[in-house]
């Protein structure tokens, strides 16, 4: 009998050990975690959230691949925008060239073509007044040899 006295006492103080150890995991544990149904609760919440977030990192990695393809059609518009512009920078100086060229075949510089400028909206009015005088001189000429 003191064998199984002995054993039984053995068996009591691990017995006592292990509630005492169980009791200092379970203080260690915050207050909303210590049962068990608790812990569960809590894994299905954040089971939940890591879904939530997971969801949210596809629609912000389809919402960055859609940004990066703007971005890349943005970067070839300006690219092509570029090469519009070279060319008619090109045409710009050509026709500046073309016209330089025009003047010098009518005897005018660039300062003679400016001084003329101002006159330029009454051209037409001035070519009409011009063509009516011509034609009165005509007709008044006319009528002198006419006996």
């Amino acid at each position: 009998m003191t064998l199984a006295v002995t054993a039984a006492g053995k068996a009591e103080t691990a017995l006592a050990g292990a509630r005492a150890k169980l009791d200092t995991v379970i203080e260690a544990l915050p207050e909303g975690l210590r049962t068990p149904e608790a812990v569960v609760a809590r894994r299905e919440a954040l089971q939940r959230e890591q879904r939530q977030l997971s969801e949210a990192l596809e629609v912000a990695t389809q919402q960055d691949r859609a940004v990066s393809e703007v971005l890349t059609r943005s970067q070839e518009q300006l690219e092509a925008a570029k090469r519009a512009r070279d060319g008619q920078q090109q045409r710009v100086k050509k026709a500046q060239g073309d016209f330089v060229a025009r003047l010098t075949e009518v005897g005018l510089d660039k300062a003679g073509y400016d001084a003329c400028k101002s006159h330029f909206p009454t051209l037409d009015a001035d070519r009409k007044k011009v063509t009516d005088h011509r034609d009165g001189l005509i007709a008044a000429r006319k009528t002198l040899r006419t006996p």
